[in-house]
């Protein structure tokens, strides 16, 4: 696996110029957020976690169209290993991002002289939102047997899960405004373990359907 992974990392470097500036935008302008309102725009984290979740799961999109898919298994790896270095990277993806998130909208919020729990709580739930992406979409994803398939049924999950996140937003959206949302930290750590757990199960559902598919 530790070859899976470092040729993953390598591709990851390329596809982090892409998604990267978007999660310091983001943070950035929720830092202002907190400077000014003394909060996080919880509302918008479910993008923010879409964009995040994007990158590992279009590695596998990625071996579909180069055709290293089908060059791993004369590899001595094993498919397990192959869906276990995705997956591992997609959590360290979204640890990372939900932590960069914290620390910067926690020293904005630190160094105004507002509470820091609204940034602890809005890191901890991009961590697990964007868990929640990549463990919606990964079985439609890696069942699939080409790029254009992955394509189509990565876009057909995206669009349901953005249709659940949208409602999610417009539901706090109408509540004063986002900034009058407060998910207190116990509730986001909480999520972010429910969400660990949907991984473990997506992991495991992945893992038997590319074992079965024909390559």
């Amino acid at each position: 696996m530790k070859g899976l992974l470092t040729k993953d990392i390598i591709q990851i470097r390329t596809a982090y110029l892409t998604f990267f500036p978007f999660l310091i935008f983001m943070s950035v302008l929720c830092a202002i957020g907190t400077m000014k309102n003394g909060s996080i725009p919880f509302a918008i984290l479910p993008m923010v976690s879409i964009f995040q979740a994007i990158m590992p799961l279009t590695l596998i999109m990625d071996d579909l169209k180069t055709g290293f898919d089908k060059m791993s298994v004369t590899l001595p790896n094993s498919r397990k290993d192959y869906m276990g270095s995705k997956f591992m990277l997609t959590a360290i993806n979204a640890l990372a991002s939900g932590a960069f998130f914290m620390l910067v909208t926690a020293a904005a919020a630190h160094f105004s002289g507002n509470p820091v729990n609204d940034p602890i709580s809005g890191g901890i739930m991009i961590s697990a939102l964007s868990l929640a992406v990549s463990a919606f979409i990964m079985p439609f994803v890696s069942k699939s047997r080409s790029a254009s398939g992955a394509r189509i049924a990565y876009t057909v999950s995206l669009v349901i899960y953005g249709s659940i996140s949208g409602g999610f937003v417009s539901r706090l959206g109408m509540k004063d405004s986002i900034y009058g949302v407060h998910i207190p930290v116990k509730t986001s750590a909480a999520v972010l373990g429910v969400m660990a757990v949907l991984t473990v199960i997506s992991y495991l559902i992945s893992t038997a359907l590319y074992e079965k598919k024909d390559i």
